[in-house]
């Protein structure tokens, strides 16, 4: 097998040796930013994670080239356009530094870049974590492959665990490198577009090392405000109305999730041994527990269809909780800013330099 350093020059024969081995380093830590192995960590994951990224590097072109080629059809020149605006404005507006990224295009011939894997107990509406280093304990692990992530899931279906696979159109490396515009969301809507490249920038500008729930509600929470400030600039008075009808949408969806799962709680809480572990009884009492859980799970479904193709299970509410549950904390602290995005993105920094437990705390008390 060739070293990463010997793979980056055989893809970039152009670069020097000593710029090989930096973006070899580089590219390693980027796996374990993007929290693309095992707990173990085995060679064969890091490698995978190495290729991966690598494979994006190869892909890239610049976007000022592409937009002046009359071989780039015009419906992509123009969604380019329309991100190098956003990131404009996220430069200028809204306090969210790119720092050159964004500048070039990578089409990875698929529709999604990374496959998230969530894992949690049958019985239990806490996520499954692993740990990697760099960022701590995560809850989800990635894979540049859909197959793999389908092999992993399985292995983790059968310890028993409830699994969910979250399919990712994009990802931050959190400044380690200039990502690129991807295919996998290029032509997404422009609110849609919008909020994803917010929600990166939001990641790069404050990343929290191990705390999923933190960093992944305040990315979701600063994209919306700002897709909201952006559209106010533009004069977009209608997509506006929209958008924030879209937002009280998901605000329902939010608290119905959060009401299912507080039901699991109580429910997974009165799982006891009886007394002399009875073998009949404890059997007994394993069925009434999922046959309840598959109820509640049911009228979720039935109230979020299309949120909801497949039965949810532990797995994929703790996905959502993570993006969404504190994501009111945030508004409530942007809103006591009085929109003024530098005392905004202070609080939110004084919140994630104290302890997890009181950081937990803060937060809990800002949604209620």
């Amino acid at each position: 097998m060739e070293t990463p350093t010997a793979a980056i020059r055989s893809r970039f024969p152009q670069c020097s040796i000593a710029y090989a081995v930096r973006l070899a380093l580089r590219l390693a830590a980027v796996c374990g930013l993007l929290a693309l192995t095992t707990a173990c960590h085995t060679g064969r994951f890091y490698w995978q994670a190495l290729q991966g990224q690598s494979d994006i590097l190869v892909r890239q072109l610049a976007v000022a080239q592409m937009t002046n080629s009359p071989t780039v059809p015009d419906s992509l020149k123009r969604q380019l356009q329309q991100v190098q605006q956003l990131t404009d404005f996220a430069d200028r507006c809204l306090r969210l530094p790119s720092g050159g990224t964004y500048r070039k295009y990578a089409n990875l011939g698929r529709p999604y870049v990374v496959w998230n894997v969530f894992a949690a107990d049958e019985f239990s509406v806490e996520a499954k974590t692993w740990w990697y280093p760099l960022v701590g304990r995560l809850k989800y692990q990635g894979y540049f492959q859909e197959s793999r992530a389908r092999e992993y899931s399985g292995k983790l279906k059968a310890q028993g665990l409830d699994v969910s696979i979250g399919p990712v159109k994009a990802y931050s490396t959190l400044g380690w490198l200039r990502d690129p515009v991807l295919n996998t969301w290029v032509n997404d809507r422009d609110t849609e577009l919008a909020e994803l490249i917010f929600h990166e920038l939001t990641h790069r500008k404050l990343f929290i090392s191990g705390d999923t729930d933190f960093n992944e509600a305040f990315a979701t929470a600063t994209s919306r405000i700002c897709v909201r400030m952006w559209l106010e600039a533009m004069g977009q008075v209608l997509e506006l109305e929209l958008y924030t009808q879209r937002q009280q949408d998901d605000e329902r969806f939010r608290r119905a999730v959060q009401a299912s799962r507080k039901d699991l709680a109580a429910l997974y809480a009165t799982l006891r041994k009886p007394e002399g572990n009875d073998a009949r009884k404890i059997e007994d009492q394993v069925q009434v527990t999922r046959d309840q859980k598959r109820r509640i799970m049911e009228a979720l479904q039935r109230e979020f269809p299309a949120e909801f193709r497949h039965l949810p299970n532990n797995a994929r509410l703790a996905q959502i909780d993570t993006y969404e549950r504190y994501v009111p904390a945030f508004e409530r602290l942007h809103q006591a800013s009085a929109g003024n995005l530098d005392v905004y993105f202070e609080a939110v920094r004084d919140i994630g330099k104290t302890p997890k437990p009181k950081r937990f705390e803060t937060l809990e008390r800002l949604t209620r």
